[in-house]
């Protein structure tokens, strides 16, 4: 198989030809398709196979793949179909094929009148159609270089944003945290110092400030972890998820009446140990808070889905009421009054809500009034 390369002016423009013929030396003869007759074009390439063709329109780029494979044992159909299968996703240039050329010299010049004239005819328009595609992707790249640039600077606009409100909560907090202690400390200073002289009831009230000054500190504490649980991304690490739980219920001190039994099988991930332990812990509070007995009982399993971990903590607590097991997952909602010894804000299902689903997983609550509640949550890996 002859490959050569040949160059003809169509609309000011010079246009490169792969002529790819079986026949040795027939390219002299198919140059008169293309080219004057008294111009002989050079014989450039040699190659037996389709990946030869690939590789030099590949390197050189031609306007059109030309073949002609009349009179072989090749079809021509074939061969550019695997062509097109070798090519993959690279985009082929046009490819023509020839009628049957005779090759003797007096034939040649008559027959090359109609062809080249035809060939070149489809070429003009196939260039003309394939510039209008060149100005369209030109123009939609321009599109999107300014899309980008308009959505990096939109991006550190909000990044600088967030910073900002970071700044402020953690600010605000500090601000309203500490005349909240001092109000917290006077209440247990003037019990103690007037311990002989108080009444029953006075005593009671400086308790209810000591109390509700602790739950107002405990509570801004928590809105400033759920307007940051968005915010903060961490490394992802290596996590034993049984390690991490075992040290996480040792540190929340849960009483000893109370049973926390984790499964058998716990994965290793590689994620953001942080937010894992956060979702954890939220969930596991929830249940021992929640629970109408004091030696109440909380399991925790998992279980490898197609592409995440779908992770429950099961309780055997009061259980929640249909109605009710959307509304627990927003901020400030509780099923049952608050005491003043109480330690819930009603923030923490909505923190791990928030931290599983910007991590593109699903949190929810499967629950029978009476037998316990089953909380879900999925953890991509």
């Amino acid at each position: 198989m002859n490959i050569d390369s040949q160059s003809e002016i169509v609309n000011n423009r010079t246009l490169s030809i792969l002529i790819v013929d079986k026949l040795p030396g027939s390219t002299t003869t198919l140059g008169c398709y293309l080219v004057q007759p008294q111009i002989e074009p050079d014989l450039i390439w040699e190659a037996t196979d389709t990946s030869d063709v690939l590789v030099l329109s590949k390197q050189f780029a031609p306007d059109v793949i030309l073949l002609n494979l009349k009179n072989t044992e090749i079809d021509c159909e074939s061969f550019i179909a695997q062509l097109q299968l070798l090519a993959g996703t690279y985009l082929l240039p046009t490819i023509a094929v020839l009628r049957d050329v005779d090759r003797s010299s007096q034939q040649s010049s008559e027959i090359s009148l109609s062809d080249r004239a035809e060939l070149l005819q489809n070429l003009q328009a196939q260039i003309a159609a394939q510039s209008q595609v060149e100005q369209q992707l030109r123009e939609q790249m321009e599109s999107q270089t300014d899309l980008i640039e308009e959505l990096a600077q939109a991006n550190d606009l909000f990044r600088q944003r967030n910073q900002e409100l970071d700044a402020f909560a953690t600010i605000i907090s500090h601000d309203l945290r500490a005349p909240l202690r001092g109000i917290a400390n006077l209440a247990t200073w003037l019990s103690e110092d007037l311990e002989d002289v108080l009444t029953p009831d006075t005593r009671q009230q400086l308790g209810l400030i000591e109390n509700r000054a602790r739950r107002m500190d405990l509570l801004i504490t928590d809105l400033l972890a759920y307007a940051r649980s968005g915010q903060q991304r961490t490394e992802k690490v290596v996590v034993d998820v049984n390690e991490l739980l075992t040290d996480m219920i040792d540190f929340l001190a849960i009483s000893n009446e109370f049973t926390i039994e984790i499964g058998s099988k716990m994965p290793t991930l590689i994620t953001e140990k942080l937010a894992l332990q956060q979702v954890f812990s939220n969930l596991i509070v929830n249940a021992v808070n929640h629970h109408d007995r004091p030696n109440g009982r909380v399991k925790i399993v998992a279980q490898l889905q197609s592409d995440s971990y779908l992770f429950e903590v099961i309780d055997d607590g009061p259980g929640i009421r249909s109605n009710d097991r959307e509304r627990i997952f927003e901020v400030f909602q509780t099923l049952q009054p608050t005491s003043e010894n109480s330690d819930s804000t009603g923030i923490g299902l909505a923190i791990a809500k928030r931290i599983v689903e910007l991590r593109s997983g699903q949190i929810w609550v499967d629950s029978t009034v009476g037998a316990g509640s089953k909380f879900s949550f999925t953890w991509a890996v």
